[in-house]
């Protein structure tokens, strides 16, 4: 197994990799960010939600991909942090994590720490697979192919028991590194001479629980007594 292939604490050797970082300063910056399937999420109280996640690639003019250019990704990993501003009466709460072992592995070293306000997973490559996860996987049926997108699992939300609105950050997880690394080992929550890495970059996430008024929940009883007395009359 290749010395860099360590779960934490990846260190990378500037000599084995300086030739090529120097090669690709010459282009334009390639940044990255995580991402989710949507901004918002619109439920009723008590459901679960699924919210997918991906470390997104965004190319400027001339710039090569990072990561298609170092044979997918080894591993990945976010933190998902519930925002203490603004939290309604009954806040919505995380509630679970699935893994993408459809294209990491079935024998992918996987961890998470799930807390109701802040849960961080990471995920790295089976030892028997050759080549990373490339951009546009799906998990198999679990995600859309999404240019420039690697997939990398779904966080669990639970809905609160009342109407309101729950902010939510995807971002790097704090104080770790060597955990999203490229096939090549390039750890790209770093920031780089070549790319810029994730670093303080967040993405919000709204779940907005809402509960239906009290007179459009009568006019829906209405209609269905009206059509159970037709029923009987036929």
């Amino acid at each position: 197994m290749k010395s860099w292939r360590k779960w934490r604490g990846v260190k990378l050797a500037a000599a084995a990799l300086g030739g090529l970082l120097i090669a690709e300063s010459a282009h334009a910056a390639v940044m990255y960010q995580y991402v989710s399937d949507q901004s918002t999420y619109r439920t009723a109280p008590g459901q679960v939600i699924n919210v997918l996640v991906y470390l997104k690639e965004t190319l400027t003019s001339g710039s090569p991909s990072v990561v298609t250019g170092d044979d997918g990704m080894y591993s990945g990993g976010m933190d998902l942090v519930r925002l203490a501003a603004g939290l309604p009466a009954s806040p919505s709460t995380i509630t679970g994590v699935t893994f993408n072992k459809a294209d990491f592995g079935p024998g992918a070293n996987t961890f998470s720490s799930p807390t109701p306000s802040d849960t961080y997973f990471f995920e790295a490559l089976d030892n028997n697979f050759a080549h990373g996860v490339p951009l546009g996987n799906t998990g198999s049926g679990a995600s859309p192919s999404i240019p420039g997108e690697v997939y990398l699992g779904s966080f669990q939300i639970t809905a609160g028991s009342a109407a309101g609105t729950t902010n939510f950050n995807l971002r790097r997880v704090q104080g770790a590194s060597g955990n999203t690394l490229t096939n090549a080992g390039r750890d790209l929550d770093q920031n780089d001479p070549a790319y810029t890495g994730v670093g303080s970059t967040t993405t919000p996430i709204s779940v907005i629980v809402e509960v239906p008024e009290p007179a459009s929940f009568g006019l829906l009883v209405g209609i269905g007594a009206f059509g159970l007395v037709r029923r009987r009359r036929a």
